[in-house]
């Protein structure tokens, strides 16, 4: 148990004995710790997901406030408007809308319940991708985010979701652990 195998313990004897207790004992603490442990691992990741929303919160703002100044500008000016400058508008609150999109998305592929899966994974695509999730609450938080990732590193397997939710506790864990403006 100490060195992380959780397996019940199956009785030596056939009958009843001074050891029946102890095993049945040890059977349900182990059960106890397997249902403790499912629930840290949720309540970090529901904690990752409540720090996510604030920052994703913080982020869409952007791109919708983009949109809707263009939006006013539109309705205000569009008649003095060249054909160019309206598409570029146009183009712009497409460009916007295509990255609230994206940040919609990435929220949600972390946040969707999935069967861990070993696949082939790419580690710097997989912590660029973590990091963007993340990047906003860095931001909000007044810390500075870098990455080093070395070029052409071999695939690794591994689960991805499982992974980004490694990664994500680790960052965010910087992020709450970094003075205000500190790297």
């Amino acid at each position: 148990i100490a060195k992380g195998d959780f397996s019940p313990i199956t009785p030596i004897c056939k009958y009843d004995s001074e050891f029946t207790g102890v095993e049945i004992a040890i059977n349900q603490m182990i059960k106890e710790l397997k249902s403790r442990e499912m629930a840290m691992v949720e309540s970090h990741k529901l904690r990752a997901i409540g720090t996510l929303t604030a920052g994703v919160a913080h982020e869409l703002n952007n791109p919708l406030n983009n949109i809707m100044l263009t939006a006013h500008s539109l309705l205000e000016d569009h008649k003095d408007l060249s054909e160019e400058e309206l598409l570029e508008m146009l183009n712009d609150l497409i460009g916007e809308a295509d990255r609230s999109r994206s940040i919609i998305h990435n929220l949600l592929d972390f946040a969707r319940e999935s069967e861990s899966v070993s696949e082939p994974l790419d580690l710097g695509v997989l912590v660029n991708e973590t990091i963007k999730l993340a990047l906003n609450q860095a931001k909000v938080s007044g810390a500075r985010m870098s990455t080093e990732i070395e070029p052409d590193l071999p695939r690794i397997r591994g689960d991805k979701q499982q992974l980004k939710q490694a990664f994500l506790n680790l960052i965010l864990n910087a992020v709450d652990a970094v003075e205000k403006n500190g790297k």
